[in-house]
């Protein structure tokens, strides 16, 4: 007899007790929202239909099928899950933007998006990672200094409330400033890529605004030194 815990899409996790033959009791627990279970023995197909349900409760979307699919994968073989995919980031689309100058520079950290106004009406849109609650701002800054693949020196107040994070991380794939970063004025404040792209879209920084790394590439060929942002918290 075996038991396995897995992390499901969504926030679910699995888990279950797989005995010899093709009998298995399972048990999902769903975060936050509550407790479900279902304790009787079950055949995987019953397995199936359990992680379909529960995933479809927590997201519909189809990449949390597909991960629901991978989690039942595993539940029914041993292995572990495979990691979630990153689709590629793509080129950004244009949408409309009124009321800012060519150039500017727009991040609207309600609705987790950065807009590059092209004039006429219209504006790149690009997905974007903002601060965490008690950690969002706004305001207006210009950039005053474009780096590649920069290093990383967490300040020490970020080092205060996380001990274990180091004095130093040089640039790379690893480093979480990722591929660019634009400096915003003389603050600690700035426009970077990232380690972690399944973070884009959330609120999940100290205060930084993070793009997947082709995007701030993208943008770092428009925008450079002495384009202003603006940091607005809903357009």
């Amino acid at each position: 007899m075996m038991r396995v815990i897995l992390s499901a899409a969504a926030g679910v996790a699995l888990s279950l007790t797989l005995a010899a033959g093709s009998a298995a009791a399972v048990e999902t627990r769903v975060s936050p929202q509550g407790i479900a279970r279902a304790d009787a023995t079950a055949t995987p197909a019953k397995i199936r239909r359990k992680v379909r349900r529960v995933a479809r409760r927590h997201d519909a979307s189809p990449a949390a099928a597909t991960q629901a699919r991978r989690v039942r994968v595993a539940a029914l073989t041993g292995a572990p899950p495979a990691p979630r995919p990153v689709p590629p980031a793509g080129a950004p689309a244009v949408t409309k933007l009124s009321g800012y100058k060519k150039g500017t520079i727009v991040v609207d950290t309600g609705g987790r998006r950065l807009y590059y106004a092209l004039g006429n009406g219209k504006a790149y849109v690009y997905p974007v990672a903002v601060g965490k609650q008690g950690f969002t701002w706004t305001g207006k800054k210009k950039i005053s200094r474009v780096a590649d693949w920069p290093d990383w020196r967490p300040p020490a107040e970020m080092r205060r409330r996380k001990p274990n994070l180091p004095a130093f991380v040089k640039g790379g794939p690893a480093n979480p400033l990722g591929a660019k970063a634009l400096y915003l004025g003389s603050s600690l404040y700035r426009i970077h890529g990232t380690n972690d792209p399944h973070s884009i879209g959330t609120a999940a920084s100290s205060g930084c605004i993070r793009m997947r790394n082709e995007h701030v590439t993208h943008l770092s060929r428009l925008a450079g030194v002495g384009s202003t942002v603006h940091v607005v918290r809903k357009l």
